[in-house]
């Protein structure tokens, strides 16, 4: 057999392990069908994988049946283990108990009452180790100094979890606190640079561009939060796949010229950094796979089909995170953006314009924002039960302006941190850039245009979904697409 078949066989065996693994996953999480019974199943699925490889030579048509084993067995197996570690978790709701953990992401501040929130996770109670996260609302303002990746113990009362939380701890004292955050070099590096932009920023604006390009979004004022959450314009100020379809564009922008693999390893580098800054968030962790994989097959010569990667990428991430699938709202927003990006946004594109290549800028960024708040919709009205009908129109307005504002809050930073006598007249495009964003935002959201309220069940995002796959599959049949993706830039999602 050919080499060339060979490596076609192994990717086609490879994505039919990840549907598998995907569909073994759902079905321990959810059907309580556990294949699982003891570590020898998960060393036996990973046996067979060499196996596969040794077969993928010979026509049989056995290699599928093992392919499909693996994938479904290992799927299941950790399946299993994350229901299994969030019930005996949820066991623990309705008493008083003292949990210690480590924080995974920025402190909160609560809209309603100030109190600090927060996710913990690498959970420890009385002795016992614990797999999976919990929210935790402490019942004081105080201890501001909390920061991501600090180890602390807290006393409260449990409840019931919510999403992919195991727990919700209420009313919560630090019982003690060890600032381990001192060796996350990503977020030393993010604090720092935020702060030598004091003094050259004023406010909202230095919150708003820190979101930008840093993923900030905690010193944010409730009203300008409010209102961009109002307008959907959340995936703006937090660390998304946005963020690095820039970074990676720019990238390859600055260094393609030069050298292919500068430009792909600068890239690497850049994604890389930027995750290190913001924290494996959900979207995060989706986002930089991707970009990773985009810029591998770019690198090859290569194109991923958007549904190809989609598969890929839900595959790792939950290999990585099982319970993300359990209710992660950021997890399913993240997928299903990606999907409106990649899938809903070409057909559409195509649909209007027979040469792509003729779009401009506008039109673009009015498909690429309806297709992905189109995807994200259902889930949208199911978890929060409204939407704007203005969001497009903020998106149009600001998303374009993004890039230069990224570019000119980091000039300021950088001003800040080498130059500081100077950082108030180099800061100067980013104030301005910034309070353009602002006033559009403000301005948008003071039409009393009330949001559109639906309360989607599961049934109706179920109905909302097939109605749009039958959709896809039309427009894929009448402008007959093909989806040859990342040729000209890689396109990361929201």
């Amino acid at each position: 057999m050919r080499r060339r078949d060979v490596h076609v066989r192994i990717h086609y065996a490879g994505l039919v392990f990840c549907v598998s693994f995907l569909v073994g996953l759902v079905v321990g999480l959810f059907s309580g069908f556990e294949t699982r019974f003891n570590v020898l199943w998960i060393i036996g699925s990973v046996l067979l994988l060499p196996l596969v490889v040794a077969l993928l030579r010979m026509k049989l048509f056995s290699v599928v049946t093992l392919v499909v084993a693996s994938g479904f067995m290992i799927g299941n197996f950790l399946g299993v283990g994350a229901i299994q570690e969030r019930q005996q978790l949820s066991t623990q709701a309705g008493k008083s108990m003292v949990i210690s953990g480590r924080i995974t992401d920025d402190v909160r501040q609560s809209a309603e009452d100030g109190k600090l929130q927060f996710a913990l996770s690498g959970l420890s109670v009385d002795g016992r180790e614990y797999e999976g996260k919990i929210w935790v609302n402490l019942a004081s303002q105080e201890l501001t100094t909390l920061k991501r990746g600090d180890s602390v113990e807290v006393k409260g009362f449990a409840l019931p979890g919510f999403g992919a939380y195991g727990l919700s701890l209420g009313r919560a004292e630090v019982m003690s606190l060890s600032q381990t955050s001192n060796q996350d070099i990503g977020l030393q590096a993010r604090d720092t640079f935020a702060a030598a932009t004091e003094g050259s920023l004023p406010e909202p604006e230095r919150s708003l561009g820190l979101g930008y390009l840093l993923g900030m979004k905690t010193n944010l004022p409730e009203d300008l939060s409010s209102n961009i959450q109002m307008l959907g314009l959340t995936h703006i100020v937090v660390a998304s796949g946005y963020n690095l379809t820039i970074l990676v564009n720019l990238a390859r922008g600055l260094f393609q010229k030069i050298s292919k693999y500068l430009s792909f390893a600068t890239g690497l580098g850049m994604v890389g950094s930027f995750i290190a800054i913001t924290g494996f968030s959900p979207s995060m962790t989706r986002a930089g796979l991707v970009a990773t994989l985009s810029l591998l097959a770019w690198y090859y010569g290569r194109k991923f089909h958007p549904i190809k990667l989609l598969i890929y990428a839900a595959s790792i991430t939950l290999a990585y995170n099982p319970s993300y699938l359990l209710g992660d709202v950021g997890w399913y927003l993240s997928f299903t953006a990606f999907a409106g990006i990649l899938i809903i946004a070409p057909l559409i594109t195509r649909y209007f314009y027979p040469d792509p290549d003729k779009v401009s800028l506008i039109p673009e960024t009015v498909i690429a924002t309806f297709s992905a708040q189109l995807a994200t919709l259902p889930i949208i009205l199911h978890v929060f039960g409204s939407f704007s009908l203005l969001s497009i129109v903020a998106n149009v307005l600001i998303v374009p302006i993004i890039p230069f504002a990224m570019l000119s809050v980091f000039v300021s930073g950088l001003s800040g941190l080498l130059l500081p006598f100077l950082a108030g007249i180099i800061s100067l495009p980013a104030v301005w850039i910034l309070k353009y964003c602002t006033l559009v935002i403000n301005f948008i959201a003071s039409f009393e245009l009330s949001p559109v309220s639906y309360k989607a069940d599961l049934s109706h995002v179920m109905t909302m979904y097939g109605i749009g796959s039958v959709l896809v599959l039309w427009l894929m049949f009448k402008t007959k697409h093909r989806f040859v993706t990342y040729s000209k830039k890689v396109e990361v999602g929201s």
